[in-house]
């Protein structure tokens, strides 16, 4: 197993290289995969010497709560691949993505609940959060889970660029038969840094807040 000074080093080239390559690129599809290869032979070279095998395995798991930020998608995620080039393409004002987070949050009886959020910047309205509450199914093998969502919050945290105006948050429950399940997989988890691969092997980095 590599020694934690080493995937120190690995992680410390990996931010130089996200730095580099930018949040719009790193977050959004890309319209060039050649602009991802060396980050994704990053995630390769740190998967492998993953020094969590279980990591969603009691009571392992509790050094996975707590607040993360998205900082890489190899596939761009499902908000991000409604943004990118195809708007300015259709004349449409570009959208920006301001970030991605998650929190992690377990109950008393075992159930690991997930916030995941995403901060936008809208033309001419100013800046608006989405969130999306729901919960982790865990998987015998302590390595995966399967994701559902109960519940979509919307609110405006910048309306018209004023900082003050922030309206009330409005959540929307999911209905039971619209819920959809997916399946998340932990492929690499240390102290401040998690890569979850989803069914399709698209690949999300997380960096801890």
């Amino acid at each position: 197993m590599v020694k934690s000074l080493d995937r120190a080093t690995l992680k410390a080239e990996l931010w130089e290289a996200l730095t580099a390559l930018g949040t719009s690129v790193a977050l959004l599809p890309a319209a060039e995969p050649a602009l991802k290869a060396p980050i994704d032979a990053h995630l390769q070279t740190l998967i492998h010497h993953n020094p969590t095998p279980q990591p969603l395995a009691a009571p392992g798991r509790s050094g996975l709560l707590g607040s993360w930020q998205l900082r890489y998608a190899s596939q761009g995620t499902v908000v991000t691949r409604r943004l990118g080039p195809s708007q300015n393409s259709q004349g449409i004002p570009a959208v920006t993505l301001v970030k991605i987070w998650q929190v992690l949050t377990e109950d008393a009886d075992g159930t690991v609940r997930a916030e995941n959020g995403a901060r936008l910047r809208l033309p001419l309205l100013g800046e608006g959060q989405l969130r999306a509450a729901g919960t982790w199914a865990i998987a015998a093998n302590g390595t995966e889970a399967q994701v559902s969502f109960g519940a979509l919050g919307l609110r405006s945290t910048q309306f018209l660029g004023q900082s003050g105006w922030q309206l009330p948050e409005l959540w929307v429950p999911v209905l039971p038969l619209l819920r959809r399940s997916a399946l998340w997989r932990l492929v690499y988890v240390d102290e401040d840094t998690y890569i979850g691969e989803g069914a399709t092997g698209n690949r999300f980095l997380f960096r801890r807040i």
